[in-house]
């Protein structure tokens, strides 16, 4: 199973002290290139595996070593799925380069998971559970519809 992602601008929090009586929130866009691809299978031996396409850059892998073993624990936890999984960083962008690398990451492993145990949850729920899209929804609904946000 493949699962892509838009890189995504957030260019800004709507209110951040709650003043405006909305906390938080943000406006961003989703933008096709760079993306994210990751594509995983089911694997019969606890625990994950990670491989990286050519040219992944060592930014990037570090990040994936770091963010996909975090969701997938706290996916397998919380969905009680036992078995373990190799997953195939195929494209990535840059870590900490303000794209959403991090979000993406997590929010791709996610349902590739739970789609392979034969659950359904909405991104917004597979989001919280991996930790990701507290303080606004902007890569959540990037992920999901892409375009022009207003979380």
């Amino acid at each position: 199973m493949i699962i892509r992602a838009p890189s995504r601008l957030h260019m800004s929090l709507i209110d951040m002290n709650g003043s405006y009586k909305r906390i938080d929130g943000g406006i961003g866009l989703a933008l096709s290139d760079p993306q994210f691809v990751l594509e995983s299978e089911e694997t019969n031996e606890k625990g994950y595996t990670i491989e990286f396409a050519d040219g992944i850059r060592e930014d990037s892998r570090e990040e994936c070593l770091d963010k996909i073993p975090k969701a997938a624990e706290k996916i397998a936890e919380l969905c009680d799925i036992e078995s373990g999984f190799h997953f195939k960083v195929l494209e990535a962008y840059p870590a900490h380069s303000g794209l959403g690398s991090g979000t993406q990451i997590s929010v791709c492993t996610a349902p590739l998971m739970t789609a392979t145990a034969g659950l359904e949850f909405s991104s917004r729920d597979l989001s919280a559970m991996v930790g990701r899209g507290g303080t606004s929804g902007i890569g959540t609904f990037a992920h999901d519809l892409g375009g022009f946000i207003v979380d």
